[in-house]
Parts: structure tokens; sequence; C-alpha cells
């Protein structure tokens, strides 16, 4: 693209698909910036882009920077901050400041590479400072590394809506509130970092919210009279952080607020300085999440999909198999691949799970239709499957998330404002309607109110109608194999205490399905089903039986 425009954006709109708009000079701008898609904004060497109180840049395609670019405050107040799109990157060619802004970055629905600041663990520094949230990230599970935060007022992360998981990776946190901020039902992986001098304590964790630390080599140094990890909620989950370093602490106690539910027996013995302590204690490598982990670092996908098929086969965690699907999903995403399976396997796992997991399958379900461009689908099963949550923060993400759609994927305003406020109804409070009313082209501030479900006690639990009569014999739930092993058919008999739908499904040692036994409403009482093994090879077979409020997985030997 050749010529000069008045302003930045008069020549961002007069662009063409491939285009690039250079920045050559300092300016201060009194007006939005709309990065479109397909379109290359590039900031010069040493310039800086000074921006009016509550004005902001829109990233749908790329921004890239150069050494010294920097991005701040024209006047005494703040302004908005980059706001990443699904589509869009924030792409350092230098080291680049942030500074003065509400929320210095703020990524919504990206999944791939929203800061692409070159290779791990290595790259081009973004320095995030002076701003009242440094970054912050919603339905989405990008990748990020690199990032220094410095003098932030509330939280430097902040990850919100169930279906989030992003894997933060040599960053620096240094003088905020909060470190790292989760909100209801998210998830983060932690690594080779370094939080401290916290207001606050250095990692929150809201009801059911869970972060990956284990093998981590994370150097984390609370203030005292605070916690490194609060995981004090009413719906707490089993969180690992062995191999990370607490500043010569070792005492879970004055470590986390609820030690009962840390995996904390290995300690990094000093500082690693923002890379893995060469001389630490291994991590457990049998633990599936880290294996996992590491497949995916090394480009491993096939590998790592196989691990985590058969963690959420297997494992009786919910946060473990929660984590699995974010991490399949985010797999099948960024590698181009189809959902079918995952699909299938979330529909599975519906038919036993509540609570917490329960509610992240919904919106993970719904998220996926989006991922297709399914909108007016997502819209309608969101709808639908909110009523199951009624006033609960889960009601709020999925009414945001319909007013996100509105407003960005169906540039239909109005509707996403009719959704904004009827999420805000519930709660005023909760922080991700920042995101319902930004669809609807409006500022929205929660902080004016008190979210009345921060930290406050749910049930998600969904039972069944009572039954007018009992059973006239109350069995207990089990399933047993006879013989084991099989040569080359074996009996599997099962019994239930009340009419259920059940599931019993064959799978190889690779987690392949094989055979479908019993998919149907059963009656209670005791019930049989021949599994016929002639058509497959000897060898190590595992069953999964499902009914309501029983689940049962176990191996099986096939012989001949």
């Amino acid at each position: 693209m050749k010529g000069f425009y008045n302003t930045i954006q008069t020549a961002l709109n007069s662009s063409s698909n491939g285009d690039v708009v250079y920045v050559l000079s300092n300016i201060a701008l009194i007006d939005n910036i709309s990065v479109p898609q397909n379109i290359t904004l590039k900031i010069g060497p040493y310039h800086t882009l000074s921006f009016a109180a509550d004005k902001e840049i829109d990233v749908n395609g790329t921004l890239q920077t150069f050494s010294n670019s920097t991005f701040t405050k024209s006047g005494a107040s703040l302004w908005s901050g980059i706001d990443i799109k699904s589509g869009g990157t924030l792409q350092l060619s230098g080291d680049t400041t942030i500074e003065y802004a509400t929320t210095g970055v703020y990524i919504n629905g990206n999944s791939s590479t929203p800061i692409d600041n070159g290779s791990y663990p290595s790259g081009n520094k973004l320095t995030i400072q002076n701003c009242t949230t440094g970054l912050s990230i919603y339905k989405c599970t990008p990748s990020l590394h690199n990032i220094y935060f410095d003098i932030i007022t509330d939280d430097a992360i902040e990850v919100d809506y169930t279906t989030s998981d992003p894997t933060i990776n040599r960053i620096t946190i240094n003088d905020g509130e909060y470190g790292i901020d989760i909100h209801d039902g998210a998830d983060a992986t932690l690594t080779e970092s370094i939080i401290e001098e916290m207001d606050e304590d250095n990692i929150y964790l809201a009801s059911f919210a869970g972060i990956d630390m284990n093998g981590g080599h994370n150097d984390i140094d609370r203030t005292s009279g605070k916690y490194a990890i609060d995981n004090t909620n009413p719906n707490a989950v089993y969180i690992n952080v062995n191999n990370n370093y607490w500043d010569g602490e070792t005492n879970v106690n004055v470590l986390f607020s609820a030690p009962d539910y840390v995996t904390c027996t290995s300690f990094d013995p000093s500082a690693n300085n923002k890379g893995a302590y060469k001389t630490a204690a291994p991590a457990n490598h049998t633990h599936s999440l880290l294996v996992a982990r590491r497949y995916e670092k090394e480009g491993l996908f096939e590998l790592a999909l196989d691990v985590y098929k058969n963690i959420v086969f297997f494992s009786d965690n919910c946060y473990e198999k929660r984590k699995a699907f974010k991490r399949m999903v985010h797999i099948h995403d960024t590698q181009g691949y189809d959902f079918d399976d995952i699909v299938s396997l979330m529909q599975d796992e519906l038919d036993s799970a509540n609570g917490w997991y329960r509610a992240y399958l919904d919106c993970a379900l719904c998220d996926i239709m989006v991922k297709e461009c399914k909108y007016t689908d997502a819209i309608c099963e969101l709808e639908q499957r909110s009523r199951q949550y009624e006033n609960s923060s889960i009601e709020v993400m999925m009414l945001t998330e319909i007013a996100n759609i509105y407003g960005t994927r169906l540039g239909n305003t109005a509707k996403a404002k009719e959704y904004a406020d009827r999420a805000a109804a519930i709660n005023p409070g909760q922080s991700i309607l920042i995101v319902a009313y930004d669809a609807a082209g409006e500022k929205y501030d929660p902080s004016q109110y008190e979210d009345i479900f921060r930290n406050a006690a749910v049930n998600f639990d969904i039972k069944p109608e009572p039954d007018d009569e009992e059973p006239e014999e109350q069995l207990s739930a089990g399933v047993a194999i006879t013989p084991n092993p099989a040569n080359p058919s074996t009996t599997i008999s099962y019994s239930i205490p009340d009419p259920s739908h059940v599931k019993l499904v064959i799978y190889s040692v690779s987690g392949q399905k094989i055979a479908t036994l019993v998919d149907g409403h059963m009656p209670a009482g005791k019930h049989a089903v021949v599994f016929d093994g002639s058509p497959y090879a000897s060898g190590v077979y595992f069953y999964k039986f499902t009914s309501e409020n029983f689940e049962k997985s176990g191996k099986m030997v096939l012989v001949k």
C-alpha cells in the first residue's frame, strides 16, 4: 500500500487484504483504532502512540511493533488498552511497552498466538506497567511467554470464563494486588515464572478454578501474612504444585489457604531465576497431565492427545478430566483438526457429570459451535443450557457469551445489549460483564457493584426427579466380569438400584472405542451382557460403565 494519510484509521480503512500500514512518527490519538482482518499496522522503532482517555486499539488483523515501541496515555486519564480479537495478533519484533491503560492487553477468544514475541523460551520482551489490570484473558487457551508486569493496581493476569486455560511461561509479575486471578471454573498452567511483591495473595483461585504448576519450577515469593495460593472457597479443586520455589518456605499451612486440596511434597531448593532449576528433584514423570504437557511443548500433539483421552476415560478426578478436555480442544483448534471426536466424548461425559464439571462441558460444547461458526446453534444451546444454572455465575457467563456472539460475530449490538442487561440484572459486579457490554458497543464498570457470587457456595448438581415408587429390592451399584481373562468371550454383569440411562463401552489400550455394549435406559435390578472378543486381538482392554450416580472403569484381558 502506497500513499500518505492524515490519520491511521483512514489509512487502515483504505487498505486491501495483505496491505501494511506504517507509523513512522510519534502520534497522539483522540479516537479508537481498529486494525481489520488481514491488514498489518506496523509501529516503527522508538515511536510512541499516545491515546486520549478511554480510547483503545481493536486488533482483528496484525499489530506489529519494533524496538522500543510504546503505547501510553496522552493526558491525565488512562486509555483503555489493546483488545486482541479472535483473529488478531500482537507481533513483537522488538521490546515493547504498554503503560497507563485500564487493561494493558485484553485477549478475547484467541487460542493460537495472540501475542507473538518470538520462539519460547527467548523472544522479545513485552512490558506492561502502571495499568489497572495487566492482561485479561477471556474464553481462550493461548500460550504466552516473556512478559514483564510492574506496578499493576489490581490483577496482573486475569483469567475468565470456564473454558479458558492459558499456558503462561517465563513471565515476571512485580508489584500488584493479585498476581494471577483465575475466575470461576477457569484454569491456567504456570511454568518458569516469577511472582513477587504482591499486595494480596500471589495467586487467587475462585470457585472450582485450577492451576497446574506441577514441575513448573516457578519462583513464588509471597508477601508476609498473605498466601502464595488462596484456594479457600466453597468449591475448591485439587491442584498439584510440586517442584517450585517458595522463597525457602516449605510449610504448606503458610503457603496455601486450603492445604488439604494441594499436592506439594517436593520443593526446589533455591530460586530458579525464571528458568528450570537444573539440580531440582525431578518432578513426578508419571503424572499424566505433566507428561501430556511436555508432549505439547515438544510438538508431539498426537501423543499428547492420546494421554489426554486416557485421562478422560479412566481418571476419577473431574478437575483432571476438565483440564484434559481443554487441552484437547486447544490442540484441535490450533492444528486444524475437526472437533467430532471431542464432541462425542463430551456428550458421553454429560450423561454422568454434575456440578462445575457439567457446567464446563455445557459451556465447552457451545464454545466449539462458535469455533465451527455455528453461531445461531450456539446461541440456542447457550440459552437453553443457561436455565440449568439459574441465578449463578455460570448463567451470567452464558448470557455474556450470547451477547458476545451477537455483537462480535453477528454485528447485532441491540441484541448484545439485551443479553448484557439480562446478565447484569443477575450479578452487576461480575467482571465478565465488561465483555458483554463491549460487544454491545458500551463501556461498563463492574467495580461499582458487589460481585455477589465471589466466594459464594454453589451447587450445580442436576438431580433426577424422585420416583413415586421405591424398588422392592435396594441394590448397590456394581460391575463384575466373569471370566477375566476372556477366552474369547466373557459376561459383564452389572446392577443399578434405580432406573437409569446406562452406557457400557469397551476401549483398546490406546483409548479407541471398539464396542458399545449398552447405551439406553435400563430398569433397576441386575443385568448382564456378553462381550465377544473374537474379532479383536489378544491383549489388554478397558471397560467404562456409566449410570446415574455411578461410574466405574476397569481392565479386561483377552486371550485366544
